[in-house]
């Protein structure tokens, strides 16, 4: 691989789900037709025609694609189709960077699977149990594992499971499963492979260093699809900016923002969990009505906020960058960025939290001295423009 990187697109696509391919000859399984349709799925997007094709027929892959274009259904559809239902013993490993986006995963495999009697996932993260509890829930059972590289290496050490007899790994937010001790983890659980996995790594953002990276991996070439980051900026999506003097001026326009935009939910992102703390405090005595997650609060605690959030039960979500990557809410349209993110990645990351699967979308940042460099940083790295919020902003959503 060079550091030059395109889109491949040397694989036959499928603008249908009935014309999906299993090793290139066997169509899907009918009872997952059944699940992607059942789930509301009508046609796949450009994303799924495109990425779906290696992945099926059994080639590594490297696949980025933008937020928001449905890469969970990309390897969703040939995991599930890798299974052999017969097998009872993980077939397929999905392994993601935060036990959140482990949960939304499968609660689309679950979803998709629900017309295969005896289809069987187990999510494989932290404070789901003891680990002997889940040690036995594998054990009695499981076609895939989906979960965090410190509780899949654990079962790993308890002998749950054979990860020999894996055929398929999925790396889920690959530039961060492939960066700092993350990629250590990753290599300990590849030992234990096969020489004939599969593994398919997907992300919104590849860095060049990270991609040279996987050159150590790959047991075979991999199918390269990857977007050049002058087409990374997500289409549908609106990007202003409001520039601000002062730091303390930012809680006023906030204010006065939310006075003016009909909008039914949306997202503030700030940088740091102190932060996303007091900004609730002060929005409180403001009489915003509101929830706030971060990192620090139980799983239980994040996913009943989650699920408040997504059902509508609230409509304004304080988050740090534990929900700028993976988390899906249907509908939403707004997203604030109250501190600007630290670095370009997690922009186009945040930002494609609204503007999903084609509707339309509004990204605002509040930005200060030293935040206007980054945002010319993001500006020039994506060859984007992101404009001068106008007066009548009543007409943006």
């Amino acid at each position: 691989m060079s550091s030059n990187f395109e889109l491949q697109e040397t694989f036959e696509t499928f603008e249908t789900f009935e014309d999906f391919k299993y090793r290139e000859t066997i169509l899907l399984k009918e009872n997952l037709y059944k699940g992607i349709y059942g789930y509301g799925f009508e046609t796949p997007s450009k994303t799924q025609q495109i990425g779906c094709p290696p992945c099926l027929a059994g080639h590594d892959a490297i696949i980025q694609a933008e937020s928001g274009t449905g890469k969970s259904l990309t390897f969703s559809i040939p995991a599930i189709q890798e299974v052999v239902l017969q097998d009872r013993y993980p077939q397929v490993m999905i392994v993601c960077p935060t036990r959140d986006i482990a949960l939304q995963h499968c609660e689309l495999l679950e979803s998709l699977t629900m017309y295969m009697d005896g289809f069987k996932i187990i999510k494989c993260i932290g404070k789901m149990g003891s680990s002997k509890e889940m040690v036995n829930r594998i054990k009695d059972g499981a076609h895939i594992i989906c979960g965090t590289t410190g509780r899949i290496k654990d079962m790993i050490d308890r002998n749950a499971f054979d990860p020999f007899k894996l055929r398929m790994i999925i790396l889920d937010e690959a530039d961060q499963m492939l960066e700092n001790d993350f990629k250590f983890d990753i290599m300990d659980i590849l030992k234990f492979c096969n020489e004939q996995i599969q593994l398919c790594c997907f992300s919104a953002t590849m860095k060049v260093e990270t991609l040279e990276f996987t050159k150590t991996l790959f047991r075979q070439d991999p199918a390269i699809i990857l977007l050049p980051p002058d087409t990374m900026t997500l289409e549908g999506i609106k990007q202003f900016y409001v520039s601000l003097e002062r730091e303390e001026h930012k809680l006023e326009v906030l204010a006065d923002l939310y006075k003016f935009l009909s909008v039914s939910q949306s997202i503030i992102f700030v940088n740091s969990i102190k932060r996303a703390m007091w900004l609730e405090s002060m929005l409180r005595k403001h009489n915003f009505s509101m929830s706030v997650i971060t990192g620090e609060m139980t799983q239980t605690d994040r996913n009943t906020i989650i699920d408040e959030f997504r059902t509508g039960r609230s409509r304004i979500l304080i988050s740090t960058d534990l929900l700028a990557r993976g988390i899906d809410v249907k509908g939403l349209k707004l997203v604030i960025n109250y501190d600007f993110p630290n670095n370009r990645e997690n922009y186009i990351h945040r930002i494609g939290r609204c503007g999903r699967y084609g509707s339309k979308g509004v990204a605002i940042n509040l930005v200060t001295g030293y935040d206007s460099e980054n945002m010319q940083e993001v500006e020039t790295f994506y060859s984007t423009s992101i404009e001068e919020l106008p007066d009548d902003i009543e007409d943006l959503i």
